[in-house]
């Protein structure tokens, strides 16, 4: 891999995570969330995932991780431009739900179902741009032990998931339903992309 590719890649993935907190932080404050995300430990948990994965990759020998290295200048280029792609998504995502985001799953008296934008392609568009980012922080890094970071993500999504998809549920009845029959849960199908871009105003 050479020192360039790299180079250029880990800047275009810093801006991207940059990008990203920026935007979660001023809107999390600006919809009065921030202080409900450091009391209900939303960090916090991130914060203790990356320590327990960190001392997982220590302990799992190294011989492991570099039969999952790659020097290849294609992955470095691969994740800037999934990295481009998925951070703009989840932008998107998290500026269309507004207010409506929560740092932990609840639903408020005034609680709309998203159903525009990015949330017409996945039920869970925030969660596909933070796994779209991680696995281009991953790729950035050539796999090895980034790769957990894939992993310690797609827990997390998960669980975040299951709890949220049962409060829409309680909350929207039949309605979530349909539209969980509907739209994919994170990766969106071709042929709703295709459906969008028809669907999208010209001029």
């Amino acid at each position: 891999m050479s020192d360039a590719v790299h180079g250029a890649a880990s800047i275009a993935i810093g801006c991207c995570w940059g990008s990203f907190l920026v935007v979660w932080g001023v809107a999390a404050f600006h919809f009065g969330e921030g202080r409900a995300a450091l009391r209900g430990g939303f960090f916090g948990y991130w914060f203790a995932a990356l320590l327990f994965l960190g001392g997982l990759s220590l302990v799992v020998p190294a011989g492991f991780w570099a039969a999952l290295t790659t020097a290849s200048d294609a992955a470095p280029l691969a994740g800037a431009l999934v990295g481009l792609a998925a951070t703009a998504f989840a932008i998107w995502a998290r500026l269309v739900l507004g207010a409506m985001w929560s740092a932990s799953p609840r639903a408020r008296d005034d609680h709309e179902l998203a159903r525009g934008g990015p949330y017409r392609l996945a039920r869970h568009p925030i969660y596909t741009g933070i796994l779209g980012m991680l696995v281009a922080t991953a790729l950035v890094s050539g796999g090895g032990r980034a790769l957990l970071l894939v992993v310690g993500g797609a827990l997390f999504v998960a669980a975040r998931i299951r709890a949220e998809e049962a409060l829409m549920v309680a909350t929207f009845g039949d309605d979530y339903e349909r539209f969980r029959a509907e739209v994919p849960r994170l990766v969106p199908s071709p042929r709703r992309l295709l459906s969008a871009r028809r669907a999208r105003p010209v001029g």
